[in-house]
C-alpha cells in the first residue's frame, strides 16, 4: 500500500484485503496468533490508522469486531487523520510525512454503531446512503461543500444484490443439504456431531428442546442482560427496555385485533393499551393482563 501510494500509477486502482494480522499487534511486542487474540484482545493494539490508513483512499470495513478488541478506526484516529493539525498547511499525517491523507470515503458494511468504526454511529439508508463526518467537531452531516470524509453504512446492504446474494448463499450451501437432510430429530445434535460436519453443527441453535453448546449463553444473556440505551454522547434516540415490563400499545381494529391481543397476553408480564372505539368481545377475557382502553 505504502508503495501503491508514493509510487505507483495514479491511473491505476489498487486494492488490496487485509486480515487482523495486518493490522493487529500485540502491546508487548509478541507475534499475533488468531487464537491469542481471541481470548486476550485487550492485549492488542490496532496498527491500522500508523500504518494502513494513511495509504488507503478508500475502506471497506467488514472486520467482526466486540468490546474490549481495539477499533479499526477510533475517535482519536479521526481526530489525528481528518481533524485539527490533518488540515494545515501542508495537511501533514503521523506516519506518512511525505503525504497528505489520503483516505475519502469508508463503507462499513458491518453497519456495527460505535464499533470498529468508532464515529460510524448512525446507520444510513439506501435512499439517502451517505453522510460526511467532521472529525473537527466531531458531527455527522449531509453538507457535501463542507469537510468530511464520506461514510456509508446501510443496514440491510445485501438487500440491494437480492440475487447475486442467493446465488452465493445457495452455492455456499448446496454441498452441506446432504448432511442437513442426514439428520434425525430424535437425537440431540451432539449427539449427531460425529456424522455431521462442523457448519452444519455449528450453525443449529436449538435441538431437542434445547440450546445447543454453542448457544447457551443465550439462557445467561436472558436472565442478565438487562437492553438500557441511554443518550450518550452522539444524542442518539434512547428508550429503556426490561424483560419484566413489556408493555405494547395495540392501535386499529379490524378482525385481527382480538387474535393479536389473545397471542400476546399469553404472557402474564405484558401490559397492553388499546386504541379502539369499542372494547374488544373476547370470551373469556385473559386473566392478569391489565389491559386498558384510548378512546
Amino acid at each position: 500500500m505504502k508503495q501503491a501510494a508514493l509510487e505507483g500509477d495514479p491511473s491505476i486502482c489498487y486494492a488490496t484485503v487485509l486480515s487482523r494480522a495486518n493490522s493487529m499487534e500485540r502491546i508487548d511486542g509478541k507475534a499475533y496468533s488468531p487464537e491469542d487474540y481471541q481470548a486476550n484482545g485487550d492485549l492488542y493494539k490496532n496498527i491500522f490508522a500508523e500504518k494502513v490508513a494513511p495509504y488507503t483512499t478508500c475502506l471497506i470495513n467488514g472486520l467482526y469486531w466486540e468490546a474490549p478488541a481495539p477499533r479499526v478506526l477510533s475517535d482519536e484516529d479521526a481526530v489525528r487523520m481528518f481533524g485539527k493539525g490533518s488540515q494545515a498547511k501542508n495537511n501533514i499525517m503521523r506516519g506518512i510525512p511525505q503525504i497528505p491523507h489520503k483516505m475519502l470515503a469508508i463503507s462499513d458494511i458491518t453497519c456495527d454503531i460505535g464499533g470498529s468504526i468508532e464515529f460510524s454511529n448512525e446507520p444510513t439508508t439506501v435512499g439517502s446512503p451517505f453522510q460526511l463526518y467532521d472529525a473537527k467537531t466531531r458531527t455527522v452531516h449531509n453538507d457535501f461543500s463542507r469537510d468530511g470524509v464520506v461514510v456509508m453504512s446501510i443496514d440491510n446492504l445485501p438487500c440491494q444484490l437480492p440475487r447475486e446474494a442467493t446465488e452465493y448463499f445457495g452455492d455456499c450451501l448446496m454441498p452441506h443439504i446432504s448432511d442437513f437432510l442426514s439428520l434425525t430429530h430424535d437425537k440431540h445434535i451432539v449427539a449427531q456431531e460425529k456424522n455431521t460436519s462442523p457448519c452444519i453443527s455449528r450453525a443449529i441453535i436449538t435441538s431437542q428442546g434445547e440450546l445447543s453448546p454453542d448457544y447457551k449463553y443465550i439462557s445467561s444473556l436472558r436472565k442478565e442482560q438487562r437492553i438500557v440505551e441511554t443518550t450518550g454522547s452522539r444524542g442518539m434516540a434512547t428508550k429503556e427496555w426490561r424483560s419484566d415490563n413489556k408493555r405494547v400499545l395495540l392501535l386499529g381494529s379490524g378482525m385481527v385485533s382480538e387474535p393479536v391481543v389473545e397471542y400476546l397476553t399469553r404472557s402474564a408480564d405484558v401490559r397492553i393499551t388499546v386504541g379502539r372505539m369499542t372494547k374488544l368481545k373476547l370470551s373469556p377475557w385473559p386473566v392478569n393482563t391489565g389491559t386498558q382502553y384510548l378512546n
